[in-house]
């Protein structure tokens, strides 16, 4: 019996090892759609002009709120990002927080912070994951401008899909005998 379940526990490994790095380089456009005193809330669409990895993200769209102060003092950043890719229903749901580096000098500010999955559609579909994510926004006018944005981290199978992984290596441990 203590060989059936090493076999189920390095299958279950064997999924976790499979876990794939990527990183997606974007470049776009953002709007400010409101905010009060120094924090702002906005959306932003970018193109993916530079990825690793083999997931085939097209563009990123989401939404951000930045606390944009005192440049000596660092605010807060958060934001819901989705990463679609070729097909419109291949959606990876991010959610990020950090903050924001360099503070705000009217024409520009910077942010830095992890991600994690919230959700994963289509293709994606059984992919969890986390890392890090860092932009720089530039303001064109008073609520526009051209963001520069990056997410870079690790995607591996949910713990149901290493769960499924596990019971085929018990399967195939089974035939051999």
């Amino acid at each position: 019996m203590s060989k059936l379940w090493t076999m189920v526990a390095i299958g279950a490994f064997a999924g976790a090892a499979n876990a794939d790095f990527f990183f997606v380089g974007t470049e776009g456009d953002f709007e400010v759609t409101g905010g009060v005193g120094d924090v702002i809330e906005g959306t932003q669409t970018t193109v993916v002009g530079t990825q690793f990895g083999p997931y085939g993200f097209e563009t990123v769209e989401g939404t951000f709120s930045a606390e944009l102060g005192d440049p000596a003092i660092d605010g807060a950043f958060s934001g819901t990002f989705d990463l679609i890719g070729a097909d419109p229903g291949d959606v990876l749901t991010i959610v990020a927080e950090g903050t924001t580096d360099n503070g705000f000098d009217e024409s520009f500010f910077s942010y830095a912070g992890t991600w994690e999955v919230t959700g994963a559609t289509g293709a994606y579909a059984g992919l969890t994951g986390a890392g890090d994510l860092s932009g720089s926004n530039f303001f064109d006018g008073k609520d526009a401008g051209f963001v520069s944005f990056q997410v870079q981290g690790v995607l591996v199978p949910t713990p149901a899909t290493l769960g499924l992984l596990g019971i085929a290596g018990l399967a195939a441990y089974r035939r051999r005998r």
